[in-house]
């Protein structure tokens, strides 16, 4: 094989345009035999770690770089750019690329992130440097015909950048003004007395895969791939060559082929993966030592809270022990520091997260408020000292005010030290499917037939492995090659995004640590995701924003106006019987993890009546641990199942017998083998990787530790597979426990204080119409009125009042913030004219205003205030002037029900007068599956729904055809329905009953109908 390496390489990372996925191409490096490949995507480094690691575990050379994009002068805004290839050549060379990638995302983004020759000037040591492909600037002017701009170009790269670190870059792809161009290149190279660099513009990794790319290229420009004009590459050349295709692509210049051996021996980069880099914590004055002060905050915390116990003494010591070997007391501080700001200043903080709440030191610090040790939670589930990773602590936080705390963690830790950050939004299965039909021009109804038939996060690789598929698509070579197309997509990158929650913290400054750039908010966010971060061993948390949290503290506000002083969340009783009546019920909308369908089913089922039941509620209501409710349930209903052995009975008293967490895998390794609670996690964590060789030799230490502890190999085996089929299915205790308490907590205010719950419930939806519907219609189960609203009585917020609840005025469609301050400011409207004058409302929003019932004060009648609103907008400032037939001007009539109704549904969202559908609701029940059980069923099921027309309207697919999208309310919730055929038009009136039979259809994991027959909704029996 002919000696090459490949320099100019863009990655899936290089969004939309590279699809060389990372983990194939170092399969495509070694099967072409070459033993290093460099990185360059377009601008970012996003793929830089992941490549890394990826090679070095290989044993492939990893040559880490960028095509950045250079402008003349970086900060004058102008379209005139070229690409430039940056390979770093040593460390400093990295940080120097980290810089140059953060600056031009930071300092000179235009379009592109762009850098000029000053600024590679400046960060120039440890970079090499090409002139680039066809759209580098001395390329371009050559291709131009300018030969002397194109000579004295060149000039300034190599005085800017340094002769020793300057290549001109060659390639050919077949095209034919390369030749040419090559020729020109390699003169002007032997004039400036600098060497030629053969390269290959890679975009792919074979041959074969230019028709995926091309289908990529069409996505991310929203083109058909029909369309002849379009971005197209000219040919199937752009992909990863071998050696030996490579020497005869550039036969003319094989110095170029071999100066690409020197480069990659230049570059030669280490970086350290897998080690720890945590930020210090900030200390008081006269402490000195991170972990002493950990350990003297803890035992003054035990003191208090376990006066005497020796167990807790014993639990803590081992704790420290483990903290202070793996080095990790500064993150402690740290988290605890940041959570005792939030509560400093009133800010709702989460009960735990995840499995931090195992910690008792996480526990007597603040940062959770589950007690471990009433919960038999381990420590070794969240910090194992045979494992030694960052611990990981997520904070939830009322969500209304979490910016708050992460702007204190910028001013406490430093704004060049804290970033949030990156994510990418990827293809999956279904949304590949739409995208690349999209492409090839499907028609809709064509594209939602195949996507109802692949499941939700079915993947396309294993549906084309199926033989019915496989059958399938034989007859079908139009689907086949939709299929093929879009495997070729699935998981790709697709765009960046802001992580919801993440944070990173550094130890020295961002710039010198990771690359940045700027979120879709003007945000600094890391252009190293999360798993990258991981990897450089660097402190990242989730600061997350917990509607929950918030719900809990407007209700405690809502509560005391009604005269109830709630105690403080840790101190309510868990064996409340009105709560565990409720939960029973099932009656559970609007509880924290309790609201679906089949958890209420659970619940009423389960019939829970102490805590730890809702904790395996929470537990097994999750996809994987689904299989075993039948078993809890069955176990339960008996006391206790059978267990193997009489050791495990203790272990697995608290679920009846039943492994339910993955707590008591690691107690049935330490109790049945003699494993140490961090082996036994190591166990859990390979049976959960399916870590085949890792499970081989913990199998034979677990036989003979059962060996050892007298047990028969039979049992042993018995126990090695029980571990085996439930490390899956097995759920973290710790953070089932966590979220079992907001779960209580929130049916405890659900069942002592209805209104106040309900109202802060309402409040924190108060944007979403359909949600803000949902929450009326159980408040009209429960038997609260809901009051429309009103700029005299009630607040921007929902609100109790008597025995109902006041509509808030936030929910008031189209009326936005600023009439909100300045009613509150200057007191309500005085008159309807003070909407157009005072206040400078839109006549649209001023409509709504009124309809909504809020200025009801000034009028019983909204039709009165519609006609004085008119008035004032026809004769704006003739208040009081009568025109000559003004006296004989009657008042209109009270509104009907049906116009009440009506009103209300525009400016509101939702029905507060009552329902349309409520005259037929008996009809209804019989014949109709409601709305909000649509999601229990299968795409392409038979339905068949009824309700209230609340909009219709014309819409035309990618193929130009025609169909109606309705919007239809139920009793129980809004729902779409899409139909292709033609519809009455006395059918589509705003608010008119109808009936729709069809098929269940899905549009991004949200359940649609696809309508076959539209009817009106009668009170006597249809033909149906």
């Amino acid at each position: 094989m002919k000696p090459f390496v490949h320099l100019h390489l863009h990655s899936e990372y290089s969004l939309l345009d590279g699809m060389a996925r990372l983990a194939g191409l170092m399969d495509r490096v070694e099967e072409v035999g070459q033993e290093a490949v460099a990185l360059t995507d377009h601008g970012v480094l996003y793929g830089v770690i992941p490549f890394y690691r990826l090679a070095k575990e290989r044993g492939i050379q990893p040559i880490l770089g960028m095509e950045a994009y250079l402008a003349p002068r970086r900060h004058e805004k102008t379209r005139e750019l070229y690409h430039i290839l940056i390979l770093a050549e040593s460390n400093e060379g990295y940080r120097n690329l980290l810089r140059l990638a953060s600056l031009s995302h930071l300092e000179s983004y235009y379009y592109r992130p762009r850098v000029d020759l000053e600024l590679l000037s400046r960060h120039r040591e440890g970079l090499l440097f090409t002139t680039g492909c066809q759209n580098g600037e001395v390329p371009q002017r050559l291709l131009q015909g300018d030969g002397d701009a194109a000579w004295e170009t060149l000039l300034r790269y190599r005085d800017a950048l340094g002769k020793d670190r300057l290549f001109v870059e060659i390639q050919n792809h077949g095209l034919p003004e390369e030749k040419d161009l090559n020729d020109r290149l390699a003169e002007l190279a032997e004039q400036a007395g600098l060497p030629l660099l053969g390269t290959n513009d890679v975009h792919y990794l074979r041959k074969e895969d230019a028709f995926v790319h091309d289908g990529l290229l069409a996505l991310q420009t929203g083109k058909e791939l029909a369309e002849k004009e379009r971005l197209r590459f000219p040919n199937d050349q752009f992909y990863l060559k071998s050696g030996a295709e490579m020497a005869a692509a550039l036969a003319n210049y094989p110095e170029a082929l071999a100066m690409t051996l020197e480069v990659a021996e230049r570059c030669r980069v280490e970086l350290s993966l897998g080690k720890t880099a945590l930020p210090r914590a900030p200390l008081p004055p006269g402490k000195e030592d991170s972990f002493s002060y950990l350990r003297e905050l803890s035992e003054a915390a035990l003191k208090e809270k376990y006066p005497g116990d020796g167990r807790a003494q014993e639990r803590l010591f081992h704790e420290l022990e483990v903290i202070a070997g793996t080095g990790f007391a500064d993150y402690f501080l740290i988290v605890a520091d940041i959570v005792r700001f939030a509560r400093e200043k009133g800010i709702a903080v989460g009960p735990g997260r995840g499995s931090a709440a195992s910690s008792l030191v996480a526990y007597l610090l603040g940062i959770t408020q589950v007690d471990p040790l009433r919960f038999g939670l381990i420590f070794e589930r969240f910090l194992n000292p045979e494992r030694v990773s960052p611990p990981d602590i997520d904070i939830d936080l009322d969500y209304e005010r979490r910016d708050e705390v992460l702007q204190y963690v910028r001013d406490r830790y430093g704004e060049d030290h804290v970033a949030q950050i990156i994510t990418f939004g990827t293809l999956l299965g279904r949304a590949a499917v739409r995208d690349v039909a999209r492409v090839l021009g499907w028609p809709l109804s064509r594209v939602d037939r195949l996507a109802r038939m692949i499941p939700p996060q079915g993947r396309l690789s294993d549906l084309l492995k199926d033989p019915s598929w496989q059958q399938r698509l034989t007859a079908d070579p139009e689907t086949r090659k939709l299929l093929e197309l879009a495997r070729g997509l699935e998981g790709m990158p697709r765009h960046p995004s802001v992580h919801a929650a993440g944070i990173v913290m550094t130890k020295e400054p961002l710039l010198e640590t990771v690359p940045l750039s700027r979120g879709s908010e003007g945000g600094v966010i890391t252009q190293y995701d999360m798993y990258a971060l991981g990897e450089l061993g660097l402190l990242k948390m989730d600061l997350l924003g917990l509607r929950t949290l918030t719900v809990l503290e407007k209700a405690r506000e809502n509560a005391l106006e009604e005269g109830k002083d709630l105690p403080p969340w840790p101190g309510i009783p868990l064996d409340d019987e009105a709560t565990f009546r409720l939960f029973s019920s099932g009656e559970t909308l609007g509880l924290f993890q309790m609201e679906s369908s089949g958890m209420r089913q659970l619940l009423r089922e389960l019939q829970p009546r102490r805590f730890e039941d809702l904790v395996a509620a929470v537990a097994l209501f999750r996809p994987g641990p689904m299989e075993n409710i039948k078993v809890f349930l069955e176990a339960k209903r008996k006391g206790k199942m059978q267990v193997l052995h009489p050791d495990l009975e203790a272990i697995l008293e608290l679920t009846y017998g039943v492994l339910v967490y993955q707590e008591q895998i690691l107690q049935v390794a330490q109790v049945m083998a003699g494993f140490s609670l961090a082996q036994a996690d190591l166990l859990r964590r390979a049976v959960g990787k399916k870590d085949r060789k890792a499970l081989e030799s913990m199998e034979e230490a677990f036989y003979e530790g059962c060996r050892q502890k007298g047990h028969s190999p039979s049992l042993a085996r018995d126990l090695f597979r029980l571990i085996l089929r439930f490390a899956d299915y097995g759920f973290n205790r710790a953070h089932a426990v966590s979220y079992a308490l907001l779960s209580y907590w929130t049916g405890y205010l659900k069942a002592h204080v209805p209104r106040a719950f309900m109202a802060a419930l309402l409040t924190t939806v108060a944007d979403q119409a359909a949600k803000v519907q949902f929450y009326v219609g159980e408040c009209r189960r429960m038997g609260i009125p809901v009051l429309p609203p009103d700029l005299q009585k009630g607040k921007p917020d929902f609100s109790v009042e008597g025995e109902g609840i006041r509509f808030g005025w936030t929910a008031i469609r189209q009326v936005g913030k600023p009439m909100w301050e300045k009613v509150l400011q200057e007191g309500p409207p005085e008159r309807v004219e003070d909407l157009l004058t005072r206040f400078h409302l839109p006549l649209p929003a001023a409509q709504s205003l009124i309809q909504s019932g809020a200025l009801s004060y000034l009028h019983p009648n909204p039709l009165v205030l519609l006609e004085e609103l008119e008035e004032a907008r026809l004769h704006p400032g003739q208040r009081g002037q009568m025109t000559l037939f003004a006296a004989e001007k009657k008042e209109p009539p009270f509104p009907s029900l049906g116009q009440r109704l009506r009103f209300e549904k525009a400016s509101l969202g939702v029905y507060l007068s009552g329902h349309p559908l409520e005259p037929l609701k008996d009809l209804w029940k019989k014949r109709a599956l409601p709305s909000s059980r649509l999601g229990e069923l299968s795409p392409g099921e038979p339905v068949m729904v009824g309700g209230a027309l609340v909009e219709a309207a014309r819409k035309k697919s990618a193929r130009g055809q025609l169909y109606w999208q309705l919007e239809v309310e139920d009793l129980e919730g809004p729902m779409e329905i899409r139909f292709a055929g033609e519809v009455a038009p006395d059918l589509l009136t705003s608010g008119k009953l109808i009936w729709v039979e069809g098929r269940l259809g899905e549009r991004e994991g949200v359940p649609l109908v696809w309508g076959r027959r539209i009817e009106e909704m009668k009170a006597v029996k249809g033909s149906w």
